[in-house]
């Protein structure tokens, strides 16, 4: 069985992402990003949508870079998709230093987490 980039590139992308059928928080908790965070996450969403790999690559914190980064360089094409499903995020957790948004596809709930680097930029840890 032949198994495509994307396709190994998704696998990868929901194994590191925490699933479940049950969004794990209620509707009513309003939680807000430090306007730091949403520049952040506009940014990341611009270069997936423009498939800037390296811009994209460049919000990966880089202990974790090296998880995705032959992902995100062989399926450039794939990445306004992915800018797509990063806009329905939904914030879930937040501290001064960690972020967690949740994305529903396919009817499950996936997790992207983001760190403040020691650089003091917002980075996308797991997704």
């Amino acid at each position: 069985m032949k198994i495509s980039y994307y396709s190994l590139f998704l696998l990868c992308l929901f194994m590191l992402m925490s699933c479940s059928k049950e969004s794990p928080t209620s509707p009513d908790i309003n939680l807000n990003e430090p306007i730091e965070l949403s520049n952040a996450t506009k940014s990341i969403e611009k270069a997936l949508q423009n498939s800037d790999v390296a811009t994209f690559q460049s919000f990966i914190l880089p202990r974790t870079l090296s998880y995705y980064k032959a992902f995100s360089e062989s399926n450039k094409e794939k990445l306004p998709g992915f800018s797509e499903l990063f806009k329905t995020r939904k914030i879930i957790s937040i501290t001064k230093d960690y972020a967690t948004y949740e994305v529903m596809l396919n009817g499950k709930y996936y997790e992207i987490t983001m760190t403040l680097d020691e650089d003091g930029k917002w980075k996308l840890t797991d997704f």
